[in-house]
């Protein structure tokens, strides 16, 4: 992997885009999908459990496959290079 310059205060302001989309993103994906399968086929009174895990995970890939499409956007650039050295240098 070539080394590249990157803008810090670009990056970060990048980096910060993505997270907090990332997490609003989680958050809206999770409850309404739970919320979904509990109505459609939850239990009144009992554990749902499994339909809540259902919709956290079904949130988390979503969201990962949103984020893995739109890594070689320039939005993305910056940010995508840094996790990848971030990998590198940890391994």
């Amino acid at each position: 992997m070539n080394l590249q310059n990157i803008d810090k205060t670009t990056y970060r302001k990048h980096l910060n885009w993505v997270i907090a989309g990332s997490i609003v993103a989680l958050l809206a994906i999770a409850l309404s999908v739970s919320t979904l399968l509990i109505h459609l086929v939850g239990e009144p009174g009992g554990s749902n459990f499994v339909l809540n895990l259902v919709g956290v995970v079904s949130a988390v890939a979503l969201v990962l496959n949103t984020l893995y499409r739109n890594r070689n956007t320039p939005f993305m650039s910056e940010v995508w290079y840094v996790w990848q050295l971030k990998q590198e240098l940890n391994a």
